[in-house]
């Protein structure tokens, strides 16, 4: 049997080797609005890279809970339990905070003032 490929899950720009670097990666600052560590780990996940990453470590623990999670729209629910899973030490505010959808606003257009929310307009006045 081929041996497996071991290879770095790349976030916000950090190549990530071990699971403590995973942890540090997000407790080195806070959360940010629509953060980019937060939508990598999602995207990972997702397509399951996270998962293959964790078998090549022998991770087998993580992996096993990981697989547990539920593939589903809500961004928050699947960060919540990955942070839970990875014991990143984020609290509920912080994963809502990580997945809120950044808001582009513009000025009043004459009909109103209107923003950008995810993928809709919105107005605001």
């Amino acid at each position: 049997m081929p041996k497996p490929v071991i290879f770095d899950l790349p976030i916000n720009g950090v190549m990530i080797t071990t699971l403590e670097d995973l942890r540090d990666c997000f407790t080195t600052e806070g959360p940010k609005s629509g953060d980019e560590r937060a939508k990598a780990l999602i995207a990972h996940f997702r397509e399951g890279k996270l998962a293959m990453w964790l078998r090549v470590r022998g991770l087998d623990r993580e992996l096993a809970a990981v697989e547990e999670i539920e593939h589903c729209d809500d961004k928050n629910a699947m960060l919540k339990d990955l942070c839970r899973v990875l014991e990143i030490d984020w609290d509920d505010d912080s994963i809502a905070t990580a997945v809120r959808t950044r808001v582009k606003v513009i000025g009043d257009l004459g009909m109103g003032t209107w923003m950008l929310v995810g993928r809709q307009w919105r107005r605001v006045d």
